[in-house]
């Protein structure tokens, strides 16, 4: 989650880097105006140049919680995942009630196969709320977060929450409505009406099944991801770090 983020058209990059420049231009201690030019060159997979904004936006004001926070996340697109997690870390040390940050720190620790999801994502619902748009996806990061920790009882409460909180007809609930065992597999993947909504479906369903100790299955579903979902989507890069864990373990085990 960033502050900004422009529409995926090549002009309105060029436009909104040129206004920015021009900002920058007449203020050039504005360190507001370099984390907003770097916003677009994250946007348009300029990262490291992004970064470079990033940089000079926190050497202008070294309190700057939310340039730390969409400074990790351009680490996190780079798969860099330890210097994404330290940023994330210092805009919380910073701002201990930037929602943002925990729920991104939650996004690392899942990809990175981390039990530590779970805090983090019950933060963020603690000051986000149970109804917004990125609230359900917090549930399910901290419910897997919980079943990896080994937690059965912290897991099965996220979905409890969820049951008498959340928003149930928007998505991602069927995933919800899966894991608490109201629908089975084929009938959350026929609600999963778009290639966005089976991206995550598909990934969740494989997570579900990899703690199960199902891997064949599981590898299934994130291979799908791997070859037809969106790779913008977090759960594209999960899919992807889940497939080389089974990999490895594949490996491991035929030693």
């Amino acid at each position: 989650m960033k502050g900004w983020a422009p529409a995926a058209n090549v002009i309105l990059f060029d436009q909104a880097i040129d206004y920015t420049t021009n900002q920058i231009r007449a203020n050039p201690g504005a360190a507001s105006k370099y984390l907003w030019r770097a916003n677009v060159w994250e946007a348009r997979k300029e990262l490291e140049i992004a970064i470079a904004d990033y940089n000079e936006a926190i050497r202008l004001d070294p309190g700057y919680a939310l340039a730390y926070n969409n400074r990790g996340s351009a680490w996190s697109d780079k798969k860099d995942y330890d210097k994404a997690i330290a940023d994330y870390n210092e805009a919380i040390r910073l701002d201990p009630g930037h929602a943002d940050a925990y729920y991104n720190r939650g996004a690392a620790f899942l990809i990175t196969g981390s039990e530590r999801a779970v805090d983090d994502e019950r933060k963020f619902l603690q000051l986000e709320g149970w109804r917004g748009e990125h609230s359900q996806y917090a549930v399910l990061r901290g419910y897997f977060g919980s079943r990896r920790a080994g937690k059965a009882e912290a897991a099965r409460r996220f979905l409890d929450d969820a049951a008498a909180k959340c928003d149930t007809a928007a998505w991602p609930y069927p995933v919800i409505r899966y894991l608490r065992g109201e629908i089975d597999q084929n009938a959350l993947l026929a609600a999963a009406s778009d290639t966005d909504k089976m991206t995550e479906a598909r990934c969740y369903l494989g997570l579900d099944l990899a703690l199960k100790g199902q891997a064949t299955a599981a590898r299934e579903h994130f291979l799908w991801v791997k070859e037809h979902g969106n790779p913008g989507f977090t759960e594209f890069t999960v899919a992807l770090a889940e497939l080389d864990r089974l990999e490895k373990a594949n490996q491991h085990r035929a030693k």
